[in-house]
């Protein structure tokens, strides 16, 4: 299957107008351009952290973490860790999400394979160093899925009972909760307070 160059349109809420933005990527530890983007992986829900949209994109074959920074407007890469070995491949038993696990930035990746499935929870420790990623592995069963993690760290799943439930997960204590409402359709993010207008308009509060 040909893969297309990615592009990107931004939309100015104070203008209501679309626009569209150079994809030329830097990265965060210097190394200068890597270059237009090949492939940005639809399949794992971009995450809005640190004033930066993520998502997991790929140049040829090299895979990394692609982040928008609202505020300047650019695109930088966030290389994975070097022992990391999702590589560049369309197994559909291998699942990634992206997530804030206690505040920081992290990649959640398991297979649906089985009965038991093991999750590989990398968390990035010092935003954009790569020498501060760290892994935990945590193993569950039954898991149908994985849509975020709770502020304290827990892991929100789903898993197969008759229907389908959600819970929660703690990979401390292992402790499991179920939370009592439907599965999630595709996508969760933090919850923010409240939605100002950058141009000092209105403001939506909770």
């Amino acid at each position: 299957m040909e893969r297309r160059p990615a592009h990107a349109e931004v939309y100015t809420l104070s203008t209501d107008s679309w626009r569209k933005v150079g994809l030329s990527v830097e990265s965060l530890n210097g190394s200068g351009s890597i270059g237009c983007i090949d492939y940005i992986d639809a399949s794992s829900p971009s995450l809005f952290f640190n004033g930066a949209l993520h998502s997991v994109a790929y140049v040829k074959e090299h895979k990394f973490i692609l982040a928008f920074d609202v505020d300047d407007e650019k695109f930088r890469e966030i290389r994975l860790p070097e022992e990391y070995k999702g590589g560049f491949s369309m197994n559909i038993e291998q699942i990634e999400r992206l997530a804030v696990f206690k505040g920081s930035l992290a990649l959640i990746s398991y297979k649906i394979v089985g009965h038991t499935q093991a999750f590989n929870i990398w968390v990035m420790r010092d935003y954009g160093v790569v020498e501060s990623w760290t892994k935990k592995v945590v193993k569950l069963e039954n898991v149908t899925g994985f849509f975020g993690c709770s502020s304290s760290g827990e892991l929100m799943i789903t898993k197969y009972y008759d229907p389908v439930l959600t819970f929660s997960f703690d990979p401390e204590s292992r402790k499991e909760n179920e939370l009592g409402f439907e599965v999630p359709e595709a996508y969760t993010a933090n919850f923010m307070e409240s939605l100002v207008l950058l141009n000092g308009g209105l403001a939506i509060t909770n």
